[in-house]
């Protein structure tokens, strides 16, 4: 069931990513591109280690395995964590562009 949820996950990541590709040049939208694109990455990445552990979910492996593991799960972390920052400053980005437009249709109407 947990593998179902993050499936969907992932596929509206990519819906969102299709949807942000498909927005005129706005301030702010090369951020969110590379948010998803990391959020998606990590997701990815996830998944298939996930799907590569054996059938019952226990993984024996050797002091190297068990280190690459671990290092590898950090990287995913640090891709994670980078996704959501990028997505925090998009957001900021997005925000300031769209109060300009608002100023702007603001003076317009006066």
């Amino acid at each position: 069931m947990e593998q179902i949820t993050t499936i969907l996950v992932l596929l509206v990541e990519s819906v969102a990513l299709i949807v942000v590709l498909t927005w005129p040049a706005v301030k702010g939208k090369g951020w969110l591109v590379g948010a998803l694109l990391a959020e998606l990455s990590s997701g990815l990445c996830a998944l298939v280690l996930h799907m590569s552990m054996s059938p019952s979910g226990e993984m024996i492996m050797g002091v190297e395995e068990y280190h690459q593991y671990l290092q590898f799960a950090f990287f995913l972390f640090g891709l994670e964590l980078l996704g959501k920052v990028l997505f925090v400053v998009a957001v900021f980005q997005l925000r300031s562009t769209l109060l300009q437009l608002l100023r702007t249709v603001a003076t317009q109407k006066d």
